[in-house]
């Protein structure tokens, strides 16, 4: 903190009043009185101590109730600070006397201010955003402790009257959707034996995704395991449903939070940028923000390892006690989430797994030691990991607090110093990338999409030093030149640029050739469609794991949005889940992509001639035609769970009849590009008989599992057969040559395939 202030003000705050204590450089008294917590008073107060010069006014409480002085000191042009209070007891002990009075620590933390600036700490500009996310975390953290206490209940409760039965709900079985809502529905061992073994399992189809038919057995097993009634049974019985229905209810509101959250940190600068990293997600990252701010107040890397407790603490003292030994001090609430986040990234980030699992070969063990010297391998892999991306420091020379560095500046995509290249080089970073999409008819979608791409945009380009150059690119594929307006009015109202393309061919590989040719001089491609909103971080995370990784392509995950609510048969087939791919961690490889969600590296699609092939214009596919060309060249293409698009679904497609008919579509296309995609004539003939097998085998599976649905009464597993069905069908009519065109404007709806693909169309 700057110590050139010619008064230093001491607010020991408090719910109804205030006591304040002002300083000059010398340490003389100005001021030392009691102050209301009223605004008009204490803004009178700044006013006439800032006839004396620039003012510092530093509180013990920067939340609650001292966030009003602080609004009020900021609005009157004073600098604000604080002083945390275990700094605080430690300077008071400095001071004569062991009263406790509002005056006497006013002028502990005035004083303090004035001779030890160092262990003051800023209070963040970006004030808006952090204090409604401070609300949000608490109220989501006493959600969190209801939540717990609500679930131990229900766990004393059936310890009570059945051990059996509690025991089967082990770990975090007992918070599941499908758990809650069999407990709220039959109450307990006395409700699941009148019910019976089929009406649970009915409900449990009904109420489930995957087959409940393991748990319910387990259940039952347990049930017959006690024949005894244990007293106050019945009473317990009526107390279970309500209690889970508390914490169906508890869940709902965390996840109400954490959508508003996400909603809040979407125009964060720092928030994109520590979701791009591995294990960090919305959560985690406002945590990291929370304690950290807009992290301003660290001057070096070495800074804030040592704020957070993760670098090396050095002890020498005479000839008995030397080395570098783990740190026990430092912000609990950073140091935890960073540990989160370590220990998410070593079982999800491949780098991360591989580089876990390579320190435990050699001997060394995730926890504190206090026999190994410096810090364990996994705190030095956190102290390393995220001060390269929140602190630019191209000319780093190693903090001595904090160990090694690898001196990376901040630009969005730098990589991190993986194992096996520890130190560099760094990866090229690009230095125009182009964010595209393709439309036809759909100007309310796009008019929406266009501003979310705009704050995209927007947080790469002030992300670091050089950034990248951004630009939006959209390809009008109506003959009427339907987007125009909606894309002109889009770039009146913002600086990123934004170019129009009419491409009035018809066909899907017709228009994104035309984004392949106007983006060309780029380096990154990043496609997207039309009816799609990206989530916060969504370009950042594209960015980093391509750079990261050193990939040709990314890919991210598509999240169905439905209008008006998820058809229920859809829910139950898992239909909206398969562009999703939950559980995929991010660099794991990928065959094929679609673009509806993918970055491409355009050097690298330019020099080995990539085109969208004409021929799939009408029936789709030429997306994993590329792609698949792609890999076949060379390429990589990996994914990036982080970058996750949001696809709004209409109801005309929210229905049993279309989801079917792009099943069948879908994978008759997939034999068709399986086939173009075959190197030589015995190859394509091996793959059409094994094509034709596949077919027979999921008609006949499907067939059977529908008829076993409709018998049971299961939506699940008679819609789960009916999409095998379907997929089947799809496979034999595209063995037999035929494809769908769903893009087609005018004619059948299905046609004759090509016979070979387009190279360099």
């Amino acid at each position: 903190m700057d110590t050139r202030f010619a008064v230093v003000v001491g607010l020991d705050v408090g719910k109804s009043s205030h006591h304040a204590c002002a300083l000059d450089p010398a340490g003389n008294k100005l001021f030392d009185k009691p102050l209301p917590q009223d605004e008009s008073e204490l803004r009178e107060l700044f006013t006439q101590l800032q006839n004396h010069g620039e003012v510092l006014m530093v509180v013990d409480q920067p939340n609650t109730i001292g966030a009003l002085p602080i609004a009020v000191a900021r609005d009157v042009g004073c600098s604000v600070a604080y002083l945390p209070g275990l700094a605080m007891r430690k300077a008071a002990d400095l001071y004569p006397g062991r009263s406790k009075t509002d005056a006497r620590d006013a002028f502990i933390i005035a004083d303090t201010a004035r001779t030890m600036p160092h262990t003051l700490r800023q209070v963040d500009r970006d004030s808006d955003v952090l204090s409604a996310l401070k609300v949000l975390a608490g109220f989501d953290e006493d959600l969190a402790h209801e939540t717990t206490r609500a679930l131990n209940r229900i766990r004393s409760l059936l310890t009570q009257i059945h051990p059996a039965l509690e025991r089967v709900f082990v770990g975090g079985t007992l918070s599941t959707g499908l758990v809650l809502d069999l407990l709220e529905k039959f109450g307990g061992p006395t409700g699941f034996k009148s019910a019976g073994r089929s009406r649970v399992l009915r409900f449990a189809r009904t109420h489930s995704r995957r087959n409940p038919e393991v748990l319910i057995d387990q259940i039952f097993t347990a049930l017959a395991e006690q024949t005894v009634i244990v007293p106050a049974t019945a009473a317990v019985e009526l107390v279970i449903p309500r209690v889970a229905g508390q914490v169906k209810e508890l869940k709902e509101q965390r996840a109400t939070v954490a959508r508003e959250v996400e909603t809040m940190l979407e125009d964060f600068p720092l928030a994109s940028v520590l979701m791009s990293m591995p294990g960090i997600g919305i959560k985690t990252a406002a945590q990291i923000l929370l304690t950290i701010g807009d992290a301003s107040a660290f001057e070096t890397p070495g800074h804030l390892a040592a704020y957070a407790g993760i670098a090396p603490v050095t002890r020498r003292s005479g000839t008995s006690i030397r080395g570098e030994f783990p740190a026990r001090s430092g912000n609990k609430r950073l140091k935890n989430a960073l540990f989160y986040s370590a220990w998410v990234a070593s079982h999800s980030d491949p780098i991360s797994k591989a580089y876990y699992d390579r320190k435990r070969a050699e001997g060394q063990a995730p926890q504190r030691r206090r026999d190994l010297p410096g810090p364990p391998p996994l705190q030095r892999h956190l102290r390393d990991a995220p001060r390269r991306h929140l602190l630019p420091a191209p000319d780093h020379h190693p903090d001595p607090r904090a160990g090694r560095s690898c001196g990376l500046t901040q630009n969005i995509g730098t990589p991190p110093c993986i194992p096996g290249r520890p130190g560099g080089p760094a990866v090229p970073q690009p230095s125009r990338v182009v964010v595209a999409a393709a439309t036809y008819r759909r100007p309310e979608t796009l008019a929406a999409l266009l501003p979310a791409l705009q704050t995209q945009a927007r947080a790469v380009m002030r992300s670091g030093d050089p950034a990248p150059r951004v630009e939006l690119l959209v390809v009008d594929n109506d003959p009427e030149a339907s987007a125009r307006t909606a894309v002109e009015a889009a770039a009146a109202a913002t600086a990123v640029p934004l170019r129009y393309v009419h491409e009035p061919r018809p066909g899907i590989s017709h228009a994104r050739n035309r984004i392949l040719t106007e983006a060309a001089g780029a380096d990154v491609l990043v496609l997207l469609d039309d009816d799609e909103r990206p989530r916060p971080g969504w370009l950042t995370g594209l960015l980093a794991t391509a750079s990261r990784h050193e990939a040709t392509a990314v890919a991210g995950p598509v999240h169905p949005v439905f209008l008006g609510g998820e058809d229920p048969w859809i829910a139950a087939g898992g239909v909206s889940r398969r562009e999703e791919r939950p559980g995929l961690p991010t660099g794991y490889p990928l065959s094929r992509a679609a673009t509806n969600n993918l970055l491409l590296d355009l050097a690298f699609v330019q020099a080995h001639g990539l085109r969208f092939d004409p021929a799939l214009g009408l029936s789709g596919g030429e997306d994993s035609l590329l792609t698949g060309q792609l890999t076949a060249a060379g390429g990589r293409i990996l994914w990036c769970a982080e970058a996750g698009v949001e696809e709004t679904i209409p109801p005309e497609r929210n229905t049993r009849a279309f989801h079917l008919a792009r099943r069948r579509a879908q994978s008759a296309t997939h034999v068709l590009v399986d086939r173009l995609l075959a190197p030589d004539l015995v190859a394509r003939w091996g793959q059409q008989a094994r094509w034709v097998l596949i077919g027979l085998r999921q008609l006949a599976a499907g067939t059977l599992q529908t008829l076993l649905g409709r018998v049971r009464g299961s939506l699940p597993l008679r819609a789960r057969g009916e999409i095998r069905q379907a997929s089947g069908l799809g496979v034999l009519a595209g063995c037999l040559g035929f494809v769908a065109a769903p893009y087609a404007r005018s004619g059948p709806r299905w046609q004759r395939a090509p016979r070979r693909a387009t190279r360099g169309a």
